[in-house]
């Protein structure tokens, strides 16, 4: 994705789980929304597509859990994102964190139903299952 050299480096906080299995993740200085959210200077979104967050080779958490957890999904929490990788033919994405902490997102279906957002105050970058990569600036 080109917002790579963007997002390096940056700290990330709230670490959630949205509605079903979506998966969402702040990183870098906080702003405020004109809807009063507040937001990271970046945001990851996972939606639709299978997660799982890897510690030490160890599985932490997954979207196919029976009730995914809240608390285990904050160990993506105070990290630094030190590496994102997007693999081919599949076009899963990989992004590595300090800690020896992994979120992986497998863009398995060629649907597209699933996708992977990243996104700016001014930018939005998203991944879906087809491979194709979108921007879009405001």
């Amino acid at each position: 994705m080109d917002c790579t050299e963007k997002i390096l480096g940056l700290a990330t906080w709230g670490a959630k789980k949205g509605v079903g299995t979506h998966l969402t993740l702040e990183l870098g200085e906080e702003w405020l929304t004109s809807r009063n959210y507040v937001r990271g200077k970046w945001s990851i979104w996972v939606a639709g597509a299978p997660w799982r967050i890897i510690s030490e080779g160890s599985l932490i958490e997954g979207s196919d859990s029976e009730h995914i957890c809240s608390e285990k999904i904050g160990i993506l929490n105070n990290r630094e994102l030190e590496k994102l990788k997007i693999g081919h033919p599949a076009y899963d994405a990989v992004f590595e964190f300090s800690g020896n902490v992994r979120l992986e997102v497998f863009m398995t279906s060629s649907d597209g139903t699933g996708e992977l957002i990243v996104m700016s105050k001014n930018d939005a970058y998203s991944l879906n299952g087809n491979g194709k990569i979108e921007h879009e600036s405001s």
